[in-house]
């Protein structure tokens, strides 16, 4: 496809998102279209299992369409590239306590997390998803004596995941997305243990989005999502007060039995 050019892995995901500004452009936004990056042995694609270096020829991995209208299972996890495991960090604000968490890992819902490229209200394609999974062997670092019960702070089900794209100015600006349903929770957790017996046994709920990959730039990003808490804080929150989170995910294929598991990376289209 012509213009194509890769803003997200996912990973899961994706649905375009027109702003009034860019509705009015003379310039639409492009669509977008959910890939997998699989083996190839010869001619152009990419040297790299996540399709992120592109060369001309000789390549060792390609692009392969998901096919249209087919809802594809996936699989999240925050191991990235050369087996580089990412450390999730959530901070957030209750009873005027700081919380700072960190957590050894992530995994996804099984066979909950799904991407299907479809033809918008816009007759543009988009890729578009449900998200849910839980941070595992989560520790809270404050306040001193806290612990996550369980260890687990869980994504609920029926989070959507997209990739936005809008104009701004002369540009195109591209980000993925994670989005709770409206009143649900994006993130939610316990404590135990607390020097403070009111944060104990209580839900702790994360509300609002994340963004990941927020570019404006030509550069491939491949199938790892990328959340800083410069992006997060402009958008989550525990009640009235900022909230937090950091850290990278990776989405891929959910694989068979005994099959290779290859990322998905979001490309933008021309439509």
């Amino acid at each position: 496809m012509i213009g194509r050019r890769a803003v997200v892995g996912l990973s899961l995901l994706c649905a375009l998102a027109f702003s009034a500004f860019a509705a009015q452009s003379a310039v639409a936004v492009k669509g977008t279209t959910a890939f997998t990056c699989e083996p190839a042995k010869e001619g152009a694609g990419f040297s790299d299992e996540h399709c992120e270096k592109a060369v001309g020829a000789g390549a060792s991995f390609k692009h392969s369409e998901i096919k249209p209208g087919v809802k594809t299972q996936l699989s999240v996890s925050n191991n990235e590239t050369g087996g580089k495991n990412s450390t999730g960090k959530i901070y957030a604000l209750f009873l005027g306590e700081e919380i700072r968490l960190e957590a050894g890992g992530f995994t996804s819902c099984i066979n909950k997390v799904s991407l299907e490229n479809k033809e918008n209200g816009a007759k543009q394609m988009e890729a578009a998803g449900e998200f849910c999974g839980e941070f595992f062997n989560v520790e809270a670092k404050t306040p001193v004596g806290c612990k996550v019960k369980k260890g687990v702070v869980k994504v609920p089900e029926k989070n959507e995941i997209k990739t936005v794209v809008k104009k701004i100015e002369e540009k195109q600006q591209m980000y993925t997305e994670i989005a709770a349903p409206e009143k649900k929770p994006l993130m939610t957790f316990e404590l135990e243990g607390c020097p403070v017996p009111e944060m104990n046994n209580v839900a702790i709920n994360i509300t609002g989005s994340a963004a990941a990959n927020v570019t404006t730039e030509e550069k491939l990003d491949g199938p790892t999502l990328e959340f800083l808490t410069e992006q997060t804080e402009k958008t989550l929150k525990v009640g009235e007060n900022v909230a937090k989170f950091e850290g990278s995910l990776t989405t891929r294929m959910l694989p068979a039995v005994g099959q290779e598991s290859n990322p998905v990376v979001v490309t933008t289209t021309a439509n």
